[in-house]
């Protein structure tokens, strides 16, 4: 059961906090809902209590560093055939599991930076970033907009140290 103050990430709306449990009539019945202020700015999801597990809700990660320790991991080769990666990338990112947005939006960025991402590529790099500016904002305490700019720089930061990297080898 939910509380009022627990951190919560739902895998389409991303991450918000409880503010409150309350008795709703639907249907001629009353309905539980845990009502979700979504720390993205995009109003309140209302959760009916007994779907909160179908719907994939589950409590934020409690360690930032998960989510870095992806974006700075080699990124992995993404197919040059949209068909085939738009759905991979689809999967990963609408999961609702940190990790694997990370990989996504790692491997978003580096694909970027060899070519031009196609329009299906670019929304679900800006899914995957905001999703996980998210979490970064309840994890670290900060508003989504401080959340956002430490991730972007630390996927710059990751790009830069990969292609030192490079130009080592």
């Amino acid at each position: 059961m939910l509380k009022k103050g627990d951190a919560v990430v739902h895998p389409s709306h991303g991450a918000g906090v409880v503010q409150d449990t309350q008795i709703r009539q639907v249907n001629g019945g009353e309905q539980q809902y845990h009502c979700i202020e979504l720390v993205s700015g995009r109003g309140t999801l209302f959760l009916p209590a007994d779907q909160v597990k179908d719907a994939g809700l589950s409590p934020v990660p409690g360690d930032a560093d998960l989510i870095i320790s992806v974006l700075l991991d080699d990124p992995q080769e993404l197919s040059a055939n949209y068909q085939v990666r738009k759905p991979r990338l689809a999967k990963k990112v609408h999961s609702g599991e940190v990790t694997l947005v990370a990989e996504a939006l790692r491997d978003l960025t580096w694909r970027e930076r060899e070519s031009t991402l196609s329009d299906g590529d670019s929304q679900l790099k800006a899914e995957a970033q905001d999703f996980l500016a998210g979490v970064l904002a309840l994890q670290l305490d900060m508003d989504v907009d401080a959340a956002a700019r430490h991730l972007n720089e630390t996927v710059s930061r990751a790009i830069q140290s990969r292609l030192v990297e490079e130009e080592v080898v």
